[in-house]
């Protein structure tokens, strides 16, 4: 990317903005897209670049070299790790975090929830709550 890219950086402050590298900016304003349409099925490379102003190679590039994730795997950690906020700070039912978070298969969800955290979500709750 050149210094003439520009994001639209309604999420984070201008003070910030200017903190981060134009890699470190480009994965927030990936991160907040996600998180402002975690319900959303359209999370996908062609999203990203269509709302980032860039193309799909280069979200794909950027995304692999600075997280080694591919935009699939960067969206799926950033779902998981609400869900688990919600289930260990909101006190909100699996079924709930997982609908919550854009999941639409729960044995899915759970299966994935495990990978990550070690844990089913109702062992990961129960930590918490007992």
């Amino acid at each position: 990317m050149t210094d003439t890219t520009v994001y639209d950086v309604q999420s984070i402050d201008t003070v910030t903005a200017k903190l981060m590298n134009e890699d470190e900016l480009l994965l927030e304003m990936m991160k907040q897209l996600v998180l402002r349409n975690l319900d959303s099925a359209s999370l996908n490379l062609n999203y990203f670049a269509f709302e980032l102003g860039v193309s799909e190679l280069e979200i794909f590039d950027k995304l692999k070299a600075l997280t080694g994730l591919n935009c699939l795997e960067f969206v799926l950690n950033i779902r998981l790790d609400v869900a688990a906020e919600l289930l260990a700070y909101d006190r909100k039912s699996i079924a709930i975090a997982c609908y919550t978070v854009g999941f639409a298969d729960i044995e899915f969800f759970k299966r994935v929830f495990k990978l990550k955290f070690g844990l089913f979500p109702y062992d990961y709750k129960k930590m918490f709550f007992g």
